[in-house]
């Protein structure tokens, strides 16, 4: 395969074996691997495509074929994470040790791990060993970088950092949506966007623009060419801060579980409003019954 622009090359693959060039070898399928390094690869600032050429017999034309060209967006998404205790501001000292798992659907997302800035990496990694991630303050990247369609994903606190707790009733869950905004055809922005769930009081520290109806829109800035390579290329979302406590009360302060407790008491005292008018009904009957007879 040669370099884009350049003419189309060709192997060739000789049997130097008199006994391999024998017609016994007809019908016989032939597996050959070629390791080779790419040169140049053709891009746009929002696609990256791919085509294959094939022959079965540089000598027969009819024997040569292209594979259809495969084309996928070029961006990058980034989401920082960092894990505080529950009465801490943004700044304070990350907690360690929390774990994370990514759902889409049904599918557990996998990572691989690197750095960045010093801090740890997970990228999405369809062949990725790790199906959790690992924070106190780190980076979750590529969430829907592999479509071009919107993504919703769940993020569950599975193990809480050391001395810290989870509710044993329901997990730490939250839904981040990732959605590519294209204008003819070309990638301008992705917008995040963060259902909190029933645990809204143990994400963030000040209001958040990923949970406004509208989301967290990152624009794409120009992009230019360093060595062949694009600059600029990823899309950062602000931070999420994810609470700890060490007090499994606090579980009750949040929004979603305090609403419940106002329901259930808002039924207890209606019902007992009905018990309390039909027994002084019947106390009122048998009175002027009474007074009848």
């Amino acid at each position: 395969m040669s370099p884009a622009g350049a003419a189309t090359g060709s192997l060739t693959v000789q049997f130097s074996s008199a006994a391999m060039k024998t017609s016994t070898l007809s019908g016989v399928t032939v597996r050959i691997t070629v390791n080779g390094t790419v040169q140049n690869v053709t891009t746009t600032p929002t696609f990256v495509a791919a085509q294959a050429t094939f022959s079965n017999d540089q000598g027969d034309a009819n024997s040569t074929g292209t594979a259809e060209e495969a084309s996928l967006g070029l961006f990058n998404t980034v989401i920082p994470v960092k894990k505080i205790a529950y009465n801490a501001g943004a700044t304070s000292a990350a907690l360690t040790g929390a774990q994370f798992s990514v759902t889409s659907g049904t599918t557990t997302v996998k990572f691989t791990e690197s750095t960045l800035n010093g801090k740890p990496y997970y990228q999405v990694d369809p062949n990725g060993t790790l199906s959790t991630f690992t924070v106190g303050d780190g980076y979750i990247a590529s969430l829907g970088a592999n479509t071009n369609n919107s993504t919703t994903y769940t993020i569950t606190e599975k193990v809480a950092p050391t001395g810290y707790v989870l509710d044993g009733r329901h997990d730490i869950t939250f839904n981040v949506t990732v959605t590519p905004n294209y204008t003819n055809d070309v990638l301008t922005s992705v917008t995040y966007k963060r259902d909190n769930g029933i645990y809204g009081n143990f994400l963030d520290t000040t209001p958040s623009k990923m949970t406004t109806d509208d989301g967290q829109t990152v624009n794409l800035e120009s992009r230019t060419t360093v060595n062949n390579r694009y600059t600029n290329t990823q899309l950062e979302s602000e931070m999420i801060h994810v609470k700890n406590t060490k007090n499994p009360s606090d579980f009750a302060q949040t929004g979603g579980h305090i609403v419940q407790v106002l329901i259930a008491m808002l039924i207890v005292a209606i019902v007992g409003a009905i018990l309390l008018i039909v027994a002084r009904m019947r106390r009122r009957n048998n009175t002027d019954r009474t007074q009848i007879a």
